[in-house]
């Protein structure tokens, strides 16, 4: 902690006590007075009545001291209930009270005509008070005739759920909340391991800290789902309080983690249960949504699921997370196929990360404009950090994690009309995912002038970073993971044999036909192309609307079949499918994807029917943007028993043989600068399912945002 220099303003203020030494043994002592507040917080943190305290009482006869700069009722509680629900709490004493420190004046030592309260056993105690207070001491003496001291070594017995603060207004300029408002308080949180009776406990360091009305909060899993684990708008988003949060390291007894977390059997299926495709945009009520799967060595442990839903190979920043409370044995959680913000992944094939962690600590704050903060945007103070605490006075290094950048916007607007969110990123906005960074570390890797291992942000102005946000952070004390896979998919796929698709040899009914390890009702990959038409690894894709199904998916030379064409060449090959429909004479709408643009201008879609060759009717060439490359598709539509259809009969499956032909004099090759996809295999596959929504093949994934329950807005 560091000292801090005040405004000049009218009030007199002749001394300010801002030092934080805590002290903490797991064998009580009876003999202090432990008194916290406005000692730890310092005098430009002003508390407010909304604020429910609590105290720890570990020996009989200690007494309970309140002192403020207020004339206020207080009242004390005997807890029953939890931080969301107070009504099972026991009023067992209330009071006026006369106030006893002056609100322009440090703290006295000793502090005197406390309102004290002598509890009848040890236990937990709440606090309530209905006016807010510059200055604030909580204090517990062990007896009636101590009197609380703030220039002693104070003890950790007072703490709460939600800290509700509020800056000195006396200092507050317009439209800012300087650095000499901020605090540098350490906090410490109490968060419960595996075993019963042991914990962990993080130091909370806070530097250069400041808001105007600003809350303190501490939860396993961040703001409330679908946005756990980010940062993000308060008017998006809500918070759940948890864990309390003490003013100084706790006296209460606890013993440390001695758990190892271990998950297994990670895996994803379908709401129908058949396989590990989805199919969110199409038929209500049939495979909408589907169940990741695991199991827990520990109760009383966090998952985190990461969906690699950009397909970087790196599951942090962008993804979708799920993040929840891991009970022992099997677990099951269920995903829509959204982001966070209602909006729907692309179709395709993803890898999937579970994390089993312990002891997940996350510290929110709301509405916190600074920590540490600039007033230049050049140079930069260091922010807060959290730290394993093994005692009062030592503590360990662990690792940091914040995501400012997947959901936080700017903010444009004011009081009067509202804000609305712009889409631009805060300049300071960062995320450590991955790998976080170790705490405290004061490299600075990326080189934007803070040190890495403090959540740094903010310029002590309204509309800064954490202005009217919920700003996250977090650790943990032990991890294990896991990965699996899944497909998000634009038709019902219908899996009778009840095998995954990703691993079955065979599977006419939505699985992999052609055994190449891709679903074949997304596509089927070619590895080459005839006519000398080659692109290291090229393919051709295909997707199907209408009926459920492909299979024997191949491609074909036009040599290679049994009549040639003497009029057309086919610069990329006759594809040849089955399509497997649901009823005899069903039609489908066909969209084939070629690896890269081609001039078209003399291409003719052309179909091989019983051995000779004819016009597709209806059959249009253009193009889509796949991953930001321009390529070539065919669209056209094919009727069960129809002209197009190789067998002739209404018998449900179209057979169909078809490519682009092009007038053999006139043949012109694939331009060689006109986009040509670089990714080949696997990557080349993962770039056109990922933008078949881009070309409109029929994903229509329904939004689904739900709100939460609005604890605190």
């Amino acid at each position: 902690m560091k000292n801090i220099t005040l405004l000049q303003i009218p009030k007199t203020l002749t001394s300010l006590v801002v030092a934080l030494a805590c002290i903490a043994s797991f064998v009580v002592s009876p003999s202090k007075a432990n008194a916290e507040g406005t000692t730890q917080m310092n005098e430009m943190q002003d508390i407010s009545s909304s604020t429910d305290v609590y105290v720890d009482i570990l020996n009989a006869g200690e007494v309970i001291n309140v002192s403020l700069c207020e004339d206020t009722l207080i009242e004390i509680y005997d807890i029953n209930g939890t931080p969301a629900d107070l009504s099972d709490d026991t009023l067992l004493d209330d009071e006026m009270f006369t106030a006893n420190l002056d609100c322009s004046d440090p703290l006295p030592s000793p502090i005197l005509n406390a309102y004290k309260y002598e509890p009848s056993q040890v236990g937990t105690y709440r606090i309530d008070f209905d006016e807010s207070s510059e200055r604030f001491d909580f204090s517990v003496t062990p007896n009636n005739t101590t009197e609380p001291d703030p220039s002693v070594d104070s003890g950790g017995r007072i703490w709460s759920y939600l800290w509700r603060f509020s800056t000195n207004d006396a200092v507050i300029y317009d439209d800012e909340y300087p650095e000499e408002t901020s605090t540098d308080a350490d906090l410490y949180a109490v968060v419960p391991a595996p075993v019963v009776g042991e914990s962990f406990i993080w130091k909370l360091d806070l530097n250069n800290f400041a808001g105007g009305s600003y809350r303190l909060l501490a939860n396993s899993i961040g703001l409330d789902a679908p946005y756990s684990g980010v940062s993000a708008w308060m008017d998006d988003s809500t918070v759940t309080p948890e864990f309390p949060i003490y003013l100084a390291y706790p006296e209460k007894p606890t013993q440390a983690n001695s758990t190892t977390p271990s998950v297994s059997n990670f895996s994803f299926v379908d709401d129908d249960g058949e396989d590990d495709t989805f199919s969110p945009g199409t038929t209500t009520g049939v495979q909408d949504s589907g169940t990741f799967s695991f199991t827990s060595n520990v109760g009383n442990a966090t998952y985190a699921i990461t969906i690699d839903t950009n397909k970087d190979g790196i599951y942090g920043t962008g993804d979708r997370v799920l993040l929840g409370i891991a009970t022992s044995g099997v677990n099951n959680v269920v995903w829509d196929g959204n982001y966070a913000n209602g909006d729907p992944v692309g179709l395709g094939n993803y890898s999937a990360q579970i994390k089993l962690r312990i002891g997940e600590f996350h510290f929110v704050a709301r509405d916190v404009e600074a920590s540490g903060g600039t007033h230049n945007n050049t140079t930069w103070a260091n922010g807060l950090a959290i730290y394993k605490a093994t005692s009062a006075t030592t503590q360990e290094n662990t690792t940091l994690f914040w995501d400012d950048l997947s959901y936080l916007r700017v903010l444009a607007g004011n009081d009067d009309d509202g804000y609305t969110q712009t889409g631009d990123l805060y300049s300071d906005a960062t995320s450590n995912l991955p790998g976080g960074v170790i705490s405290g570390s004061t490299a600075d890797a990326n080189n934007d002038g803070k040190a890495d291992g403090f959540h740094t942000w903010g310029d002590f102005e309204v509309l800064s970073m954490g202005d009217k946000n919920y700003v996250d952070t977090y650790t943990y004390g032990g991890v294990d993971s896991e990965t699996t896979s899944l497909s998000v998919a634009s038709v019902d796929g219908v899996d009778d044999d009840g095998i995954s698709s990703g691993v079955e040899a065979a599977a006419p009914n939505g699985g992999d036909g052609n055994g190449d390890g891709t679903l074949d009702h997304l596509q089927d990959d070619v590895t080459s192309l005839p006519n000398s038409v080659v692109g290291s690894g090229a393919y051709t894709t295909v997707q199907v609307e209408g009926c459920p199904a492909l299979s024997n998916v191949s491609i074909s030379a036009e040599s290679g079949l049994s009549a040639q064409d003497g009029s057309y060449d086919y610069p990329v090959g006759l594809l040849n499918f089955d399509i497997d429909c649901l009823a005899p004479g069903d039609s489908a709408d066909i969209t084939i994807f070629y690896d890269k643009i081609y001039d078209t201008s003399k291409w003719q879609a052309r179909k091989f029917i019983n051995g000779g060759y004819s016009n597709i009717s209806g059959g249009v060439f253009s193009t889509a943007n796949v991953g930001g490359t321009e390529v070539t598709i065919l669209s056209y539509t094919v009727k069960d028993g129809g002209p197009l259809d190789e067998d002739g009969s209404e018998n449900g499956t179209i057979v169909d043989p078809v490519g682009p032909g092009v007038t053999a004099t006139e043949f012109i090759p694939a331009p060689g600068a006109a986009g040509t996809l670089a990714a080949t295999g696997t990557e080349a596959r993962s770039i056109i399912v990922n933008a078949l929504t881009l070309v409109g093949v029929g994903f229509a994934m329904m939004l689904s945002r739900r709100k939460s329950r609005m604890l605190l807005r």
